[in-house]
């Protein structure tokens, strides 16, 4: 297959680049989110800690597993989910694809 004739210009979509970085931010606020929801609400709601605590505990056990964990899920999804040797010869639609599903799960 013939390569793009983009293949090789580096940020030629700007604009495109940081919206992806805005939407991974939302999306990154809203899972973590909603993990300390899951996790803490019925620790809160008993009264076994109170919000201050909750969120003290949250921030070490979020902040740790995103450390820990984040490159092995990284390394799944960029392995094991999706073939990138069918974007070689047109990486710039990987790019919107992927950018395209952080904006879905973000919104």
């Amino acid at each position: 297959a013939m390569d793009s004739p983009d293949v090789g210009v580096p940020w030629l979509y700007p604009g495109f680049a940081v919206l992806a970085f805005v939407w991974s931010a939302a999306d990154s606020f809203g899972i973590g989110a909603n993990d300390v929801a899951n996790s803490f609400s019925t620790a809160v709601a008993s009264g076994t800690l109170n919000h201050r605590q909750a969120v003290v505990v949250a921030l070490f056990t979020e902040f740790t597993g995103a450390v820990v964990l984040g490159a092995s899920v990284t390394d799944t999804v960029r392995k094991k989910v999706i073939a990138l040797d069918k974007f070689e010869h047109d990486p710039y639609v990987l790019v919107v694809a992927m950018a395209s599903a952080l904006f879905g799960s973000a919104s």
